[in-house]
């Protein structure tokens, strides 16, 4: 019993002490805790973009590097677009020129959809961005003492288009061939501006198959894209040693998200070489087994033996006619 009740009183004061004790413990630790980050009410020295991390990252040396780097920004004719002076955030107190291609830009009023904004006029808004728009901009910052000048490189392209490529008609559309010649075809194709969900394709097929490279068989493909972000596409087919089976009608596809477009070729077979064909055939199978290639030699040499003995023959009978005739012409003057 005595042990319960001295237990019992323990814990009694035990939980008062905590119950008392914890908000004084708690105002201790926080009154010896690190303040909080204010910023500094002046500058003396310091540097306040420093002090914020990453932001005072991006403005460290400013003054060195927007005279040394081009930046570059992209725009979608026929939208709306603002150019902003490098490093614009960084600086206080300055006024900004703007030139383009090193003429300067008359903004006031302003003119070709093009107007200046921001505090220190650091901002070109274009209300609709042309073709011609696209260029290299100059911003001049200057605050009465110290100048600098920033420069961005504008690219204009197309919006992406939504239509069917386009395609020229194969060249030559039409090829004339016999068996072991070669044939080559060159396909061609528009895309207009390729957006990210365009998936261009330029492919050749024959009979609902696809044209693939092999040993006879090479396709090279070829693209480039225009300053209006217009892609072209070739696509070069060549076959080399035409077989029967190559002979006939190829279909060449230019293929995107938004339809397709096709153009034909055809390769006919040119029975003027059947000839060359027959030989070609022979010399396989001459080639294959000698007992023929030896067979052949006999023959090829019967054959000149027989030329050279029918030419021995026509010259003898050619003499003996001309002796004939000389006689008949030199009777006469033997009788006189």
């Amino acid at each position: 019993m005595y042990n319960a009740k001295t237990s019992s009183s323990v814990l009694m004061c035990a939980w008062m002490f905590l119950w008392v004790g914890t908000p004084n413990l708690s105002a201790a630790v926080l009154a010896n805790a690190a303040p909080s980050p204010v910023p500094p009410t002046d500058d003396h020295g310091y540097d306040y973009y420093d002090y914020y991390g990453d932001y005072g990252d991006a403005c460290h040396n400013w003054q060195t590097n927007i005279q040394q780097e081009v930046h570059w920004e992209i725009a979608t004719v026929g939208e709306q677009m603002a150019l902003r002076c490098p490093f614009s955030e960084c600086w206080d107190g300055y006024t900004t020129t703007w030139y383009r291609k090193g003429v300067p830009l008359k903004l006031n009023p302003p003119a070709d959809g093009i107007m200046q904004s921001g505090d220190a006029g650091e901002q070109l808004q274009f209300t609709q961005v042309r073709q011609e728009d696209a260029g290299t901009y100059t911003c001049q910052m200057t605050n009465g003492t110290h100048t600098f000048v920033g420069n961005i490189q504008l690219e204009a392209t197309k919006p992406p288009s939504i239509t069917p490529p386009s395609m020229e008609p194969v060249d030559p559309p039409m090829l004339r061939r016999g068996v072991g010649e070669n044939a080559t075809f060159v396909c061609r194709a528009s895309y207009g501006v390729v957006g990210p969900a365009t998936f261009p394709q330029l492919y050749w097929v024959k009979n609902n198959t696809f044209v693939n490279n092999s040993s006879r068989v090479v396709l090279r493909r070829t693209s480039r894209t225009d300053s209006d972000g217009s892609l072209y596409m070739n696509v070069r087919l060549s076959i080399y040693h035409l077989q029967e089976a190559d002979f006939g009608q190829y279909t060449c596809i230019a293929h995107t998200t938004f339809g397709w477009t096709s153009q034909n070729a055809t390769i006919e077979n040119d029975g003027s070489v059947i000839e060359l064909r027959l030989f070609e055939q022979a010399r396989k199978s001459i080639a294959g087994n000698p007992a023929h290639w030896a067979l052949s030699i006999v023959v090829l040499v019967s054959i000149a033996a027989m030329v050279t003995l029918a030419l021995g023959i026509h010259v003898r009978l050619r003499q003996r006619d001309d002796c004939k005739a000389l006689s008949k012409e030199e009777k006469p003057q033997d009788a006189v």
